[in-house]
């Protein structure tokens, strides 16, 4: 008897510090998404936010943007126009059509691919966008 009342007070005990340090985790999350523009657990992957979030900003710089590196790599502005839309593309898809368990598995590993080999684009070449 009394090893099932001991029992019962440690999971209360742990159920509440869990409960606990996910609310304390979570405000501090938010905090730093908002102090810092993401948060320590938006880090985990691509796709969950620092992929989307990105792609996103390189749509609003392909709309705005007027100039471009002018290196061998990109020697026209639309060359690098069509880069920079490419680059969004890949790291912002689609949400995925949500209809066959099988086929959507096999879409979001793709997106994932995509988005990795987007993100090794963009660190190439990181400094062509502060010109």
């Amino acid at each position: 008897m009394k090893k099932d009342i001991k029992n019962l007070f440690e999971e209360m005990y742990y159920a509440i510090l869990r409960f606990y340090n996910n609310t304390t985790h979570s405000i501090k999350n938010l905090w730093k998404r908002y102090r810092m523009g993401v948060g320590c657990c938006d880090l985990f992957g691509y796709y969950d936010y620092i992929g989307r979030k990105i792609g996103k900003d390189l749509r609003l710089y392909h709309r705005h943007n007027a100039s471009w590196p002018g290196d061998d790599e990109f020697p026209t502005f639309e060359s690098w126009q069509d880069f920079i839309k490419q680059l969004s593309d890949d790291l912002d898809p689609p949400e995925i059509n949500i209809e066959d368990n099988e086929k959507w598995i096999e879409q979001e590993n793709e997106q994932e691919l995509k988005q990795s080999e987007a993100m090794i684009r963009f660190a190439k070449h990181f400094r062509s966008f502060w010109i």
